[in-house]
């Protein structure tokens, strides 16, 4: 019997054709059939059920759960990653880890004016203080500071003495302050020479506690005196949150406190010490995630109008006032995001002094030493970062542990054909480098010289012979830049020839400083910095696209004759000289820059100017006869000297910080040929895998004391030698 029209609720399961009559064959009546039962596509998402894949998953998109997207990028992941299966590495591992010790205390220069309660901010070698009281009371004064020597900034508009601070030297921010009520509640914000106002304080008070940036701040605790005849003080405990423009209510301290400590971010701050209702000075330390405060670990020695700086798991804190003799403190405490612990003891014992809150390498301005002092003390903060790195051979399968076991050993290998100094050095590798024009015996020169590994060769001249000018990229796509006497002019190498390209414009500083200026980066994505004109050091920064040349960021530290090195997204540029004038000594500033701005690294041990550089941001080599330093992304170590030559300075440079190559440089009677090359010597451990018992093995196990070996024993446990 037909149905005719027949409703199916349930599931069609059909084994053969379904056909009807009447109809052409292989086709159905539109209208004949009619399923009310839910049918679930099977192109792909979204499943509204699960779905347990044995295979793979190929995701070209997002993959979203229950509607939010899952992150699919690639590493870093900032949380915990479980692997329950295998995990196939093609490429390589690395994993660091910091080593904290207790810091060093060195003296710096002299306040223009001595004072006390003043506020600080920016970082070691760029940081402004403000305010305060001297004799005369409280002031408006406002200095620079360098890394080496106070210089004067512009006045405030109203004397602030013990204010909260924030920001850095071009983008500051001051607030509250006494005297009350006259402007406790007043906000000013700085650019570096002039100041304006900002959004006012909610609440009126002095002895804060500021941290974050000048669009971001946080401000907490603090204190207000009411004198007359009932004189009376009142603590604080609330916080307010700065957005460049207002501020805002925030969540309140724990404790109602004046004359605490702060560092840290806007989401991420922290409090500690200060002193409370009944006069008591107290030990707490609290912690901000942007909306509350929760307790962290105690202060070894509670303590108010302390010095402060770092993030909220890198904190630092000095001096400050006890509750017991000798009152004014010399320590110095470390947090590491859970606990304190003892750092060295300051040069002068100091309370209510001025600090930086960028970082944990800070400065300690002004202050009472018992009385108002104008005495500047720099910390330096133990941050030491080791680096190991598994790399995965696709030759052996084998995944190899590799380390750098000790500084590189320097070695003379074949001369160049001309000597000279002041050449740029171009090449990424220490067999592959060129030599670019400079100077002989006070001629400029147009030579260039290709290096590979074992001799030097005559290659073809620059158009425009040059000194003091700077190289990038490789031997066989290479860029050479800047100079003496032809100070804006470019071009490019591509193996064989030079050919010229965009010259720096006037509108980018024409041919002023465009000498003893550094450089990094690719032929098509190149950086020119600093540099020199009337003997003094700049700014500048510029960007090579391949064809034409525009601004970057301004160094923060103006320089010339230093070194540089790495690529235009993540460039060093390293020492120099502020001013050809023994007035200005070297600098031992190094900066990093991210593609868009620069920002304070760690310092050179020793200042330094005419060095030449190679490797990256995070693995650098900066070198003189002077000295050679190692960088590792966050601090300088001593390298080997190099061996000893009558060429000083001034040298060429190119390759890696484990394989780098120096030639050239300033001697007498005539530029040198010396050339040299730098190599890190590096054990390495590799990781095997048998398939016989399954077990994992290093090898090779040795009997060498110095060399650490491992192997499995046959009860199935491993076993390390002493190395």
């Amino acid at each position: 019997m037909r149905i005719h029209n027949p409703v199916i609720t349930g599931s069609l399961v059909v084994s053969g054709s379904i056909s009807t009559e009447g109809q052409p064959a292989g086709t159905v009546a539109s209208a004949s059939y009619a399923v009310s039962a839910s049918y679930a596509p099977v192109e792909g998402f979204p499943y509204t059920g699960s779905a347990e894949i044995t295979g793979s998953l190929n995701v070209i998109g997002d993959l979203l759960q229950n509607g939010a997207a899952i992150e699919t990028d690639p590493f870093p992941y900032t949380g915990s990653a479980i692997i329950s299966g295998s995990q196939q590495v093609t490429g390589s591992v690395s994993f660091s880890y910091a080593s904290y010790g207790s810091g060093v205390w060195s003296s710096g220069g002299n306040l223009i004016q001595q004072r006390t309660c003043g506020g600080g901010f920016g970082t070691q070698n760029a940081a402004a203080f403000a305010g305060g009281t001297y004799v005369g009371g409280n002031c408006c004064n406002t200095e620079h500071y360098d890394g080496s020597s106070w210089t004067t900034g512009g006045n405030l508009l109203n004397a602030h003495g013990r204010p909260g601070t924030a920001g850095t030297l071009t983008s500051g921010l001051i607030f509250g302050g006494e005297p009350h009520p006259a402007y406790s509640n007043c906000t000013a914000e700085y650019d570096g020479s002039s100041w304006s106002s900002g959004g006012a304080l909610i609440q009126a008070r002095y002895e804060l506690a500021g941290a974050g940036t000048q669009n971001a701040a946080l401000a907490h605790g603090g204190r207000n005196y009411f004198g007359g005849a009932a004189a009376s003080t009142t603590y604080y405990a609330c916080t307010e949150e700065y957005n460049g423009t207002s501020w805002s209510t925030g969540g309140a301290l724990a404790i109602a406190r004046h004359g605490l400590g702060g560092a840290g971010t806007q989401n991420a701050g922290i409090a500690f010490g200060g002193e409370c209702t009944g006069d008591v000075i107290v030990a707490c330390t609290e912690e901000y995630d942007g909306t509350s405060w929760t307790i962290g670990g105690n202060l070894i020695t509670g303590r108010k109008g302390v010095g402060s700086g770092g993030t909220q798991n890198q904190t630092v804190t000095f001096g400050g006032t006890t509750p017991s003799s000798p009152y004014t403190s010399a320590d110095t405490e470390l947090y590491d995001g859970s606990s304190w612990s003892s750092g060295t003891a300051m040069t002068t014992a100091t309370n209510f002094m001025g600090s930086t809150n960028n970082s944990s390498d800070n400065l300690s301005i002004g202050g009472s030493a018992p009385s108002a002092t104008c005495v500047t003390q720099e910390y330096t903060g133990p941050s030491t970062i080791t680096s190991k790195s598994f790399n995965y051979s696709s030759t052996t399968g084998n995944v190899e542990f590799s380390s750098i076991s000790s500084a590189g050993v320097w070695a003379f290998t074949t001369s160049m054909n001309c000597g000279r100094a002041k050449t740029a050095g171009i090449g990424s590798t220490q067999n592959a480098a060129l030599a670019v024009g400079g100077n002989k015996a006070y001629s400029i020169l147009n030579n260039t010289e290709a290096y590979n590994g074992t001799s030097w060769t005559q290659c073809s001249v620059l158009n425009t012979g040059r000194e003091a000018l700077a190289g990038t990229g490789t031997t066989n796509a290479g860029l050479a830049f800047g100079g003496y006497s032809s100070l804006g002019c470019t071009e490019s190498w591509n193996g064989s020839a030079w050919s010229n390209e965009s010259n720096f414009s006037t509108g980018l500083g024409g041919n002023n400083g465009l000498q003893c200026l550094s450089g990094a980066g690719t032929q098509n994505a190149a950086l020119a910095f600093a540099g020199a004109a009337s003997y003094y050091g700049r700014n500048y920064t510029f960007m090579f696209n391949g064809s034409a040349w525009s601004s970057g960021g301004a160094l923060i530290v103006c320089r010339a004759q230093g070194a540089g090195f790495g690529v235009q997204n993540a460039a060093l540029a390293v020492a120099g000289y502020n001013a050809y004038n023994p007035s200005y000594p070297n600098n031992n500033v190094t900066e990093e820059y991210n593609g868009i701005g620069w920002s304070l690294g760690g310092n050179l041990i020793t200042n330094n100017m005419n060095l030449a550089g190679a490797g990256t941001q995070n693995a650098g080599l900066a070198f003189s006869s002077y000295s050679v330093e190692e960088y590792n992304g966050s601090s300088w170590a001593t390298g080997n000297s190099m061996p000893p030559s009558y060429c000083v300075i001034c040298h060429g440079g190119a390759g890696t910080q484990s394989s780098a190559l120096a030639f050239g440089g300033y001697g007498y009677p005539t530029n040198c040929t010396t050339v040299a090359t730098y190599t890190q010597n590096s054990s390495i451990k590799t990781f095997d895998h048998s398939a016989t018992t399954g077990k994992t093995t290093i090898i090779p196990p040795t009997s060498n004391p110095g060399i650490a070996g491992a192997l499995w024993n046959n009860n199935g446990t491993l076993s390390i030698s002493a190395g």
